[in-house]
């Protein structure tokens, strides 16, 4: 483009030029008005603009923008800072012991810089290989509440793996595939709150189990969809593709019913593969367990996620995958896959984790049973409260159903508007 007369014009068109007479007989004609508030007006709609382009291309206001509508790029910080309190309380008339794993670093994604007990923990056992801290306490008879606090600060960031191919399940450690790729978690009638006891929380005849990738609908369904696959890659990529597309995340309504049916814990994976819903945990379970049934192995990370646009954390759970490199190497080639947020292949900075699952149901279940209680009863409360949360850096993904160029997009529309504004007050001036 070259010469003003190239630049396109929008808008309605100008008004015929106008001649100016003076009446006959007059001395002084009149001088013609001045446009001088169009002009003025003009400057000002064109500084508005100018104004919401920055805004616009702002790092927050584009991280909320592709964040809120998943048909552009996901944003994630590249790192954040942050401290979080897990706040239980307890009340009632039991004698109870509550049992939490320590919170460590998860390296490079996840270092703890300070840990802070309210009150502080009895003892601090080593259970499964990994610390635990142990509250134990007596409420008596008079229904008291105890309030146990851990304030934890710690630095995330965000890890992002690429990848078009990968080795195949000849490449995969052999006691990798024993310790990750069988059922797990084989639910025992004490393992629930429901009354009368009951491992057959649907009533289909059958003890749930949580991880079950030999359950014949789990297995047949995951060969049908990856048995062509060349890879362990677009293995795991297709039955991830799968599981977002046909499930949904659970109702609220939904939610309460697997509360009160399910005995406080999560439905098995069989359940959610007929139920066709599920929450985080539920559905990274189902998703495991397809993939273990095709020899692959994969293990329940779980911790807490954070909101942003809300300052809220949550309980979260997500997998955690082993995809062994194309050239054959072993190592620690695990990577995060999170299907209930569509994150493939991505650990972001607004979360952390408590627990990483290692195989064996027995540790599994103790890490959702946390705490015991007997002579009474008991009710808890338990959430998360954000102290402070800052974050830094952008780190741009493009998902399956991104928009190309989003920011060039804003760009490019707005210099264009930019361009007409200026153009009508050239009209209207000149």
């Amino acid at each position: 483009m070259n010469g003003q007369d190239d630049v396109p014009y929008f808008g309605a068109p100008p008004e015929p030029e106008q001649h100016y007479s003076p009446p006959s007989g007059a001395q002084h004609p009149a001088k013609p008005p001045k446009k001088r508030r169009s002009v003025f007006r003009s400057i000002a709609v064109s500084v508005l603009i100018l104004l919401l382009v920055m805004l616009l291309l702002s790092p927050p206001v584009l991280n909320m923008i592709t964040n809120k509508f998943p048909l552009y790029e996901r944003v994630f910080p590249e790192k954040a800072s942050f401290t979080v309190e897990r706040r239980i309380v307890l009340s009632g008339t039991a004698d109870y012991a509550l049992d939490l794993p320590k919170i460590t670093d998860v390296l490079p994604a996840q270092r703890v810089t300070e840990v802070r007990y309210s009150p502080t923990p009895t003892e601090s056992p080593v259970k499964y290989g990994k610390t635990w801290d142990v509250w134990r306490g007596s409420l008596g008879t008079f229904n008291r509440e105890d309030i146990i606090s851990i304030r934890v600060s710690m630095e995330t960031e965000t890890l992002v793996w690429e990848m078009e191919r990968s080795g195949g399940i000849a490449d995969i450690p052999q006691e990798l595939i024993v310790q990750y790729t069988g059922d797990e978690w084989v639910l025992e009638e004490d393992d629930t709150n429901l009354i009368p006891p009951t491992n057959d929380r649907d009533g289909d005849g059958r003890v749930d189990i949580m991880i079950e990738p030999s359950a014949p609908q789990i297995s047949n369904l995951a060969h049908q969809l990856a048995d062509d696959k060349p890879d362990v890659y677009s293995k795991v990529k297709v039955i991830y593709e799968y599981v977002i597309s046909h499930f949904t995340y659970s109702t609220d309504q939904q939610m309460t019913y697997v509360k009160s049916e399910y005995g406080g814990l999560p439905k098995h994976a069989l359940a959610t593969l007929r139920d066709g819903w599920g929450d985080c945990d539920e559905q990274a379970m189902l998703y495991i367990s397809l993939l273990r049934a095709l020899g692959i192995p994969a293990r329940l990370e779980l911790g807490a996620l954070y909101n942003a646009n809300e300052n809220y954390w949550g309980g979260h759970a997500w997998a955690l995958i082993y995809i062994p490199p194309e050239d054959g190497n072993t190592g620690n080639y695990w990577y995060n896959v999170d299907v209930v947020n569509s994150e493939f292949l991505i650990r972001d900075a607004y979360r952390f984790t408590t627990w990483i699952d290692d195989g064996n149901g027995t540790h599994l279940s103790d890490y959702y049973k946390t705490i015991t209680y007997q002579d009474g009863y008991l009710q808890r409360d338990d959430e998360y409260v954000s102290i402070s949360f800052t974050q830094s850096g952008r780190v741009a993904v493009k998902t399956e159903q991104s928009m190309p160029g989003f920011e060039f997009a804003i760009s490019t529309a707005a210099l264009v508007i930019v361009l007409s504004a200026r153009r009508v007050r050239r009209k209207r001036s000149g």
